[in-house]
């Protein structure tokens, strides 16, 4: 059944999936997707390996899975999220895409986060 939740037979091109980490979250996300949906094709991008730009230019859907730890300094240091690594992750898409994108936050963070993601 979770197989066909991202089952695309649109007879169209191939869908192309881009997940930014690789961490906890989106390496085992992807692997399940990549498993289940021989149909799409999906990368997963680490900003430390891989060209990042290239395939989420490339990709019609985005996962953002970036670390976001608890702040250490400033206003509500200790207790709220540091979204330094998704604002960056949200600013590159924005500056690499050319085509319309569906962009997934698959990270913690706090509730309207993907808010911020129409400001880039």
């Amino acid at each position: 059944m979770f197989g066909r939740v991202f089952e695309f037979d649109s007879g169209e091109e191939m869908v192309k999936i881009c997940c930014i980490g690789a961490g906890y979250v989106g390496g085992p996300t992807m692997a399940v997707i990549a498993l289940k949906c021989p149909s799409v094709e999906v990368t997963v991008v680490d900003i430390s390996v891989t060209d990042v730009e290239k395939h989420v230019a490339e990709a019609d859907i985005v996962f953002v899975s970036v670390n976001t730890p608890t702040k250490t300094r400033g206003f509500d240091a200790g207790k709220a999220a540091d979204l330094t690594y998704w604002e960056s992750a949200a600013r590159m898409i924005a500056d690499v895409s050319k085509s319309d994108k569906i962009v997934v936050e698959k990270s913690t963070v706090p509730v309207k986060t993907a808010r911020l993601l129409r400001k880039f």
